[in-house]
């Protein structure tokens, strides 16, 4: 009789095993193709064979874990606010920060090993699942001028400091994922979508039955881009990050990569930059998922883009810049530089220029990069669909003030 009982109990709960798998298979199919597959013909058709299989497999895929890759420089702000969106979602965040700048000529705090080791108030969202590795001076000796042969009179390459930034979290990744795991590439201002993420735990298209199929092996998190604060946006354009690749795709190249972290300056500058090409990568050869995240571009007042201009890569368009326009530029939501990568002072073009576009038109002048000014009605909009992370809404009170600023009612 007991025999009978237990028997049945296990069809039961076989049948309900079976109802989840192929629920998880049906469910799969909607996001699958909501995917958009690379542009390039070949890589389309590759893209397209691996889906096909993901849909008849995803209710035999394991769980996967999601690790979330960033540099971080000086934005703890912005850091909150990343991990407070994602901390449920992934793993663990795989910090790489260092102790001086990108135009290596001045020391920085490490602010955020600073801020982990000394400052009590530091969220639990931001302790939890983070691990940070600090790169130093001796740690970019294969950026060296007699190594990349610079030719603007710096020192250090500033490009190939950034890119073994980047690089360095895969040697903190490589330490802890698991062959079905997948990893987000960022920079500290651009955060994936918390819904996204929960998608691709379950219907990741890359997957152990995907094989040669996984020639790309990552995807383009298509960002809505808004800079200098809340109150100019920039729509759907932005590419670059973050991107999400699957750890299977990523450890085809570990034996090169890895070894390269003990491997000569050269090995570890070349392996770098394949790496950091990746973020190059457009829709062109990936595939790419619209409204995957958003860019949180150069937050924080004058003051804070003023630092960054002094101490991000390209610092040096910056050297001969009038600040004293800064304010209103970014208030105006106008970029910096000129189509041509010339520094130029917004105010005194539009000076020049009148009638030509600005904070009233949002149609910006000609060879400048404007974004759209929005107020707080169109602000809430967005927040309600989601179109901005919509915690910087329910929660404005945990934000700096300088992000709402320039918000009108």
């Amino acid at each position: 009789m007991h025999h009978s009982q237990d028997n049945r109990f296990c069809l039961f709960m076989m049948m309900l095993a079976f109802i989840a798998m192929a629920s998880a298979q049906h469910d799969c199919a909607p996001f699958l193709s909501s995917i958009s597959p690379p542009r390039v013909p070949h890589t389309a058709a590759l893209f397209k064979q691996a889906v096909d299989k993901a849909s008849k497999h995803s209710f035999s895929q394991p769980q996967r874990r999601v690790w979330d890759l960033i540099i971080f420089g000086y934005e703890l702000d912005i850091l909150q606010l990343h991990m407070q969106v994602l901390y449920p979602h992934v793993a663990g965040f795989l910090v790489s920060e260092a102790s001086i700048e990108h135009q290596i000529n001045r020391s920085k705090p490490t602010i955020l090993s600073d801020a982990l080791a000394h400052d009590a108030t530091l969220p639990n969202y931001m302790r939890d699942k983070t691990t940070v590795t600090v790169l130093g001076l001796a740690d970019v000796s294969s950026c060296e001028k007699s190594i990349v042969r610079q030719t603007d009179g710096r020192t250090f390459s500033t490009p190939c400091f950034e890119g073994l930034q980047r690089f360095a979290t895969l040697r903190l990744l490589f330490a802890r994922a698991g062959p079905d795991d997948l990893a987000i590439s960022a920079d500290v201002d651009e955060i994936a979508r918390p819904e996204v993420i929960s998608a691709l735990i379950r219907c990741h298209p890359y997957g152990p039955h995907a094989s040669s199929l996984e020639e790309g092996g990552g995807l383009v998190l298509q960002a809505r881009w808004q800079r200098y604060g809340l109150h100019c946006d920039g729509g759907l354009t932005w590419k670059p990050g973050p991107k999400l690749f699957a750890v299977r795709w990523l450890r085809r190249n570990e034996n090169g990569w890895a070894s390269a972290f003990n491997g000569s300056k050269q090995q570890l500058r070349a392996a770098s930059a394949a790496f950091t090409a990746l973020r190059l990568s457009g829709d062109w050869s990936m595939p790419m998922i619209k409204r995957g995240g958003w860019h949180l571009t150069s937050f924080g007042g004058p003051e804070v883009v003023a630092r960054k201009l002094n101490a991000f890569m390209h610092a040096n368009l910056f050297a001969t810049y009038n600040f004293a326009y800064l304010p209103a530029c970014l208030e105006m939501c106008m970029g910096l530089l000129d189509r041509k990568r010339q520094a130029v002072d917004c105010r005194e073009f539009l000076k020049k220029n009148k009638g030509r576009g600005g904070a009233e038109s949002n149609s910006g002048p000609r060879g400048f990069d404007t974004q759209k000014r929005i107020g707080w009605q169109e602000l809430q909009s967005l927040a309600a669909e989601s179109e901005v992370p919509p915690v910087l809404i329910t929660h404005r009170a945990n934000f700096p003030p300088s992000w709402y600023a320039y918000l009108t009612a």
